[in-house]
């Protein structure tokens, strides 16, 4: 599990470290730990718009593609506190 998250976190510094990394540069290293932590999923960036809107990454069962969940993710920096206030994050 530490590999794992020393890869994730690799990945976020060398995508930093550009200087033009984005909120949706980090999403597939985000997915990449995912999928790695729990094999038995999938994750998926940008999945197609759902009822709710249109989340960030969904995870899938690997067996059946049932959703498990979905993910809104926020950039670097950003206050959570503050986009838990969010009309986006109250759907």
């Amino acid at each position: 599990m530490n590999t794992a998250i020393n890869q994730y976190l690799t990945q976020i510094q060398t995508h930093l470290n550009t200087g033009i990394a984005q909120e949706q540069t980090h999403r597939a290293a985000l997915a990449n730990l995912l999928e790695t932590l729990s094999p038995s999923i999938h994750a998926i960036n940008e999945p197609k718009r759902i009822e709710c809107g249109s989340p960030d990454l969904v995870i899938l069962s690997q067996a059946d593609n049932v959703p498990l969940g979905y993910l809104e993710a926020k950039d670097i920096g950003v206050s959570l506190e503050a986009a838990l206030k969010t009309e986006q994050l109250q759907r």
